[in-house]
C-alpha cells in the first residue's frame, strides 16, 4: 500500500497512535486441519529468500518501519500493536561461529555478514499469542512505513520462508588417539584417519592425557591462563597445507580443487613445570569440516540428528565451495627471503582497536577501510564494494534516557555516524 488512500481502503488505521505513509501485509494462515487460535504462536521468525529483493525487504523494515500490528484477516477487525520488529543473529546466542575466547563481539558479526550476508536476512515479530487466540481463520501481518516503499511493490509470498536457519559446515567430533613419538617434535591430527581427506581440522577445543583422570589429565593451550595447572603439558597447534598422497602424486591431480590443511599437534613443558607422569597418548577433540565434499556435492541430502518431528529438511541454495586458511608463514620472495606482509599487522592492530581510533577527528576513513577489508577479502566479493562506500566517519558526545526499568536514567556515550555514497554501489542490492 504506497500512499493514505490505499491504506485506508484497506482499513489500516494508525497502530499505537503511529501514522504512515505506506504499509506492508502478511498474511498468514495454517496449514492442515485445526484452527490457527489453537497453535501456541507468540514469535515469528521470516526468513527474506529472495536472493535480489531480500536486501530491499531488509532496508525497508529496518530503516523505513514506524509501527508494527497484526489482527485476524478482515479489514473491519482491529490492529493490535505490536513490539518493534527485531533483527536476527546479532545476539551471541545466535552465532554462526563459535567464539574462541571474551573478544568484542562487532568481529564476530564483521566475519558473519561478509562471509554469509543471508544469515542476517530475518525478520523477528513479537508479541502475537494475544492475537492469535482471536483468529479462526488467517492472520495479518502489517507494518506501517514513515515513507512510500515502491521498491515492494512487486513482492510476492515467494520472497518469503518460515522455518528457515542458516547453516555451516562444521561440527565437533572427538578425534583419533594420538600415540606419542618421541622421536617426533609434532603429530599430525586426524579427525578419521581412515578417511583423512574427507575431514578437516578447524579449531582443537580440547586436549587430555588419554591416560589420566580428572584434571590431571587437562592439558592447556600455550600461552592460556591455565598453563601453570594441571598435568604440566601444554599444547600447541600448527597449520600446514596438506601432503598429496600417493594415489595423488602417481595420477598427478587432486579430486578437487581445494586441498586443505592438516593440522600438526605439539606437547611440551613450560620451563620450571615438571610433568607429572611421562605422556603416552593424547584425546583431542576438535571443530571439523568435511574438507572438500561441499564441492564434490553442493546439494546434499541433510538429515537431524534428533528425533524432533521434522518432515523434510531441504537447501534454499547450494553450499558455498570452501576457502583456504591464512598461510602461517610470511610469503618468501624469488631469493627466499620473507617479504613483510601488512595482513598480520592488520590482524594484530585488532586487539587494541576500539570506535575512538576510527572516529578520530582528521584520520578520515582510512582505518575503518582496512579492518573491514580483512573480512570482505576473504568473503563474498559482492560486498568489496559495500566498504568502499563509506566515505566519512564522524563521531559526537551525547547524553540520552536510557530505556531500563525503574527510575529515569541518563547515559553518556559517543555517537558514531557513518557517511555513505550511495552510487559507488550502483547496480547491486
Amino acid at each position: 500500500f504506497q500512499d493514505r488512500s490505499a491504506l485506508a481502503a484497506a482499513g489500516i488505521a494508525p497502530i499505537g497512535g503511529v501514522r504512515g505513509e505506506a504499509a506492508f501485509r502478511i498474511t498468514l494462515a495454517r496449514t492442515g486441519k485445526g484452527k490457527l487460535s489453537e497453535l501456541s504462536l507468540d514469535r515469528l521468525d521470516l526468513y527474506f529468500a529472495g536472493r535480489a529483493k531480500a536486501p530491499l525487504i531488509f532496508d525497508a523494515i529496518f530503516g523505513a518501519c514506524s509501527a508494527v500490528g497484526a489482527r485476524a484477516e478482515g479489514k473491519t477487525n482491529p490492529l493490535t500493536a505490536l513490539p518493534e520488529p527485531e533483527m536476527i543473529g546479532i545476539d551471541d546466542d545466535e552465532a554462526l561461529m563459535p567464539r574462541t575466547r571474551p573478544t568484542f563481539e562487532g568481529y564476530r558479526l564483521l566475519r558473519e555478514y561478509f562471509m554469509i550476508p543471508e544469515r542476517f536476512h530475518y525478520v523477528r515479530v513479537a508479541g502475537l499469542q494475544p492475537v492469535v487466540r482471536k483468529c479462526d481463520g488467517a492472520i495479518e501481518i502489517i507494518f506501517l512505513f514513515r515513507r512510500p516503499v515502491p521498491e515492494l511493490a512487486d513482492v510476492t509470498a515467494a520472497d518469503f520462508e518460515l522455518f528457515a536457519t542458516p547453516i555451516i559446515n562444521l561440527f565437533e567430533r572427538e578425534c583419533n588417539v594420538i600415540e606419542i613419538d618421541p622421536r617426533r617434535t609434532r603429530q599430525v591430527l586426524h579427525a578419521d584417519r581412515t578417511r583423512a581427506r574427507d575431514f578437516e581440522i578447524f579449531r582443537v577445543t580440547r586436549v587430555e592425557d588419554a591416560d589420566a583422570e580428572g584434571s590431571e589429565a587437562v592439558i592447556p593451550e600455550l600461552f592460556s591462563l591455565g598453563q601453570n595447572r594441571g598435568s604440566g603439558w601444554v599444547y600447541s597447534t600448527e597449520r600446514r597445507p596438506r601432503r598429496a598422497t600417493e594415489d595423488e602424486r602417481r595420477d598427478g591431480l587432486t579430486r578437487t580443487s581445494y586441498t586443505g590443511d592438516d593440522v600438526f599437534i605439539a606437547v611440551s613443558r613450560p620451563a620450571g613445570s615438571p610433568a607429572n607422569r611421562p605422556l603416552k597418548r593424547l584425546d583431542v577433540m576438535a571443530l571439523c569440516t568435511n574438507r572438500d565434499l561441499a564441492i564434490l556435492d553442493d546439494t546434499p541430502t541433510l538429515t537431524l540428528e534428533t528425533a524432533d518431528p521434522v518432515e523434510a529438511v531441504r537447501l534454499l541454495g547450494a553450499l558455498r565451495p570452501p576457502q583456504p586458511a591464512i598461510p602461517a608463514a610470511l610469503p618468501a620472495g624469488a631469493e627466499g627471503e620473507s617479504r613483510a606482509d601488512n595482513l598480520a599487522w592488520r590482524l594484530v592492530a585488532q586487539l587494541s582497536l576500539n570506535f575512538l581510533s576510527l572516529a578520530k577527528e582528521g584520520r578520515g576513513v582510512d582505518p575503518l577501510h582496512a579492518l573491514l577489508d580483512l573480512y570482505a577479502d576473504r568473503g563474498d566479493p559482492s560486498l568489496a564494494r559495500n566498504v568502499h562506500s563509506i566515505t566519512r566517519i564522524d563521531s559526537r558526545p551525547v547524553i540520552e534516557r536510557l530505556q531500563i526499568d525503574g527510575p529515569m536514567c541518563f547515559g553518556r556515550g559517543t555517537e558514531v555516524t557513518l557517511h555513505v555514497d550511495q552510487s559507488v554501489l550502483a547496480g547491486q542490492s
